[in-house]
């Protein structure tokens, strides 16, 4: 199991019982604010994002505990789309595809950015690939039916399995212990 279950205080801000307010301690919430500006700012320094991240002692699902890896990816993605650089853009989705594809909507919601930015290169193949892959996300990913490392580009089969790099590796390794 990736997860253990949050412990739940009472929400006073609402005036009842929430059970999406976790317990987080005045420390934990330094190192999430922490961790929230960190993955918010343009640095590749992955090494110092990963000690903040372990830093933080609140278990979570691997989606909660992925995705401000996918979210950096994607921000670096969108960064070479804007200065042009249409197949770097594509590498750092493909990264984020990595990093995501364990999680149902990080994996779908990749395949979405995919299949736009197909659309946007005009790209009928790899369009008509993501649209089978999307519909593969959204029902297989759930049942762990994902090859691992698998970049997600309609240039490799959706089956096969592929070497993730070493600083993925190192990622993925820290969020699922």
């Amino acid at each position: 199991m990736f997860y253990k279950p949050f412990h739940y205080v009472r929400d006073v801000g609402v005036g009842g019982s929430n059970p999406l307010i976790p317990t987080i301690s005045c420390e934990r919430k330094q190192s999430l604010t922490a961790l929230k500006l960190f993955s918010e700012s343009n640095t590749r320094d992955y090494s110092t994002f990963l000690q903040l991240f372990l830093s933080v002692e609140i278990d979570v699902s691997f989606r909660f505990r992925i995705r401000p890896f996918v979210d950096a990816e994607l921000r670096f993605a969108q960064q070479m789309r804007l200065a042009g650089d249409h197949l770097a853009e594509f590498h750092h989705l493909e990264r984020a595809h990595v990093l995501g594809q364990a999680s149902t909507i990080e994996h779908t919601r990749v395949h979405v950015l995919m299949f736009l930015w197909a659309l946007r290169q005009y790209q009928p193949g790899e369009m008509a690939g993501q649209v089978v892959r999307i519909l593969g996300a959204a029902t297989k990913t759930i049942f762990g039916l994902v090859p691992s490392g698998n970049t997600g580009g309609s240039n490799v089969s959706p089956f096969k399995s592929m070497a993730i790099s070493p600083d993925l590796r190192r990622i993925l390794d820290a969020v699922r212990s």
